[in-house]
């Protein structure tokens, strides 16, 4: 199959990837089982897919785009392979994935990185559990437990004890400081309406320092 692309499209692409020494993570728009969306040609195509196809020069449509690293929303090619339906049943049930229990499932999606950035974030308490949970799209109650511990016991790092999962009501300046830090670290502005439930037009006032302006 041939896949028809530009270089804008591959630039558009990149800016919406957070490349670690391991995975390289998909920072834009997910289906509901946590595989990026990329809009290319007027159409959604899975961005694990294009990633393949771009340093492949080749996909077999018939076949499933799999990854090796058990991360969705990775799109490192040394993390792809092609393969069956059946080859994609038999990884599961060698890594006892399909009988996770419903919990583990909720958070299959992550990384290890996600989880040691999440536990940082709750020690830290710049976001309250229910914007870490809209960022990595779980629950508060899976935030509360991948922060203490109780989720991804084999992820080493620093816990939390954090209780509180009270969701913030108001805008504050620790608020627009942590915006304009995620807009740099490449969260996009539409994810960044969701977390704090506010307009894209107050998002994009605070990151270009019209509203909330940083203190001298």
């Amino acid at each position: 199959m041939k896949i028809e692309y530009s270089e804008e499209d591959l630039k558009r692409f990149w800016k919406k990837v957070n490349k670690h020494d391991n995975c390289w993570n998909w920072i834009a728009g997910k289906d509901k089982d946590g595989y990026g969306l990329f809009k290319l040609n007027g159409k959604s195509i899975r961005s694990h897919r294009f990633s393949y196809y771009v340093y492949n020069n080749f996909i077999d449509q018939s076949l499933m785009v799999l990854h090796i690293c058990d991360n969705p929303s990775c799109v490192n090619p040394d993390h792809l392979k092609q393969g069956t339906a059946q080859d994609n049943i038999t990884d599961m049930d060698n890594k006892n994935r399909r009988n996770m229990k419903s919990g583990a499932r909720k958070t299959s999606h992550l990384s290890e990185d996600d989880i040691i950035n999440m536990r940082q974030m709750c020690l830290n308490k710049d976001y309250s559990y229910s914007q870490i949970g809209k960022l990595y799209n779980i629950s508060i109650t899976e935030v509360s437990r991948i922060a203490r511990g109780i989720r991804w016991k084999d992820v080493k790092g620093v816990l939390s004890n954090r209780k509180n999962i009270n969701v913030k009501l108001k805008l504050t300046y620790q608020d627009a400081m942590s915006i304009r830090k995620m807009h740099s670290d490449g969260i996009p502005q539409w994810k960044l309406c969701k977390i704090f439930n506010i307009t894209s037009s107050h998002i994009s006032g605070i990151i270009n320092n019209k509203k909330w302006k940083v203190k001298e």
